[in-house]
């Protein structure tokens, strides 16, 4: 079964926004794909309130996030982060 992650915590738009695209592209890829969702405890809120959360969706709760100013070895050590 094929398997997509999306990041719902490293981008410029709102979680939001990055949700409804994830329901957006439920509707249009085929059935047997399914989504893993990459995100904090923080947006826990955010899924609990979407009304059409699909079975084809798998959540994935961070505790780390990989920033811009990390050193890739850095990057590295942060084994609880979506990347």
């Amino acid at each position: 079964m094929p398997l997509i992650g999306v990041d719902l915590m490293g981008s410029d738009s709102s979680p939001s926004a990055l949700l409804t695209g994830v329901n957006q592209a439920l509707e249009v890829l085929p059935s047997e794909v399914e989504l893993l969702l990459f995100l904090d405890k923080t947006q826990q809120s955010l899924v609990d309130s979407e009304k059409s959360i699909s079975d084809r969706l798998s959540f994935f709760y961070c505790d780390e996030e990989v920033c811009m100013k990390d050193t890739p070895l850095v990057a590295l050590k942060k084994k609880h982060s979506s990347l």
